[in-house]
């Protein structure tokens, strides 16, 4: 994004433009904020099963089932050795197997485990079991905050926000 004016005898405006375009080009303040929403999202989604984004996970097959309950009693689905669950624990950005890459412009999130992608999307022998399901509400609550941290960069820039006036 790149936010530009140019009209003569307006520079203090000029400048502000120039500040509020180079807070637009890094979100990087606010990915830490995103990122924790996120982690507890996920960590939702298995206490839920799934349902917390819409779609409760299926039932494992009678016979993984059998198997799981009697080498790991009280498991629940998605979670054997809890390596899963843990890469999106929220004790932070340097917790094992989990991704977190922040630029400017971008944030990628998740998690390093190979198998994970195979609970996300299924395959032919395994239903999926969507791990990371963002919700109507969730989309609007990142929006939002990003649109607040946008509204304070405005600002700090000398804008007003609600009138767009200087």
């Amino acid at each position: 994004m790149n936010f530009s004016i140019s009209v003569d005898g307006t520079e203090k405006a000029s400048r502000g433009f120039k500040n509020l375009s180079s807070l637009v080009r890094d979100f990087r303040p606010v990915w830490p904020e995103i990122h924790m929403y996120f982690l507890r999202a996920t960590l939702e989604e298995f206490d839920a099963q799934g349902a917390r984004g819409g779609t409760t996970w299926k039932p494992l097959s009678p016979r993984y089932k059998a198997w799981k309950e009697k080498k790991y009693p009280g498991k629940p689905i998605l979670v054997l050795t809890e390596r899963l669950r843990r890469s999106f624990s929220v004790a932070g950005r340097k917790g094992v197997d989990q991704i977190y890459e922040e630029n400017p412009l971008s944030l990628t999130m998740g998690t390093a485990i190979y198998y994970a992608r195979y609970h996300q999307r299924g395959t032919k022998r395994m239903a999926a079991r969507p791990i990371i399901q963002p919700t109507t509400k969730d989309m609007d609550r990142i929006v939002s905050r990003l649109y607040r941290f946008i509204e304070r960069g405005a600002r700090d820039a000398g804008f007003n926000p609600q009138t767009g006036r200087r």
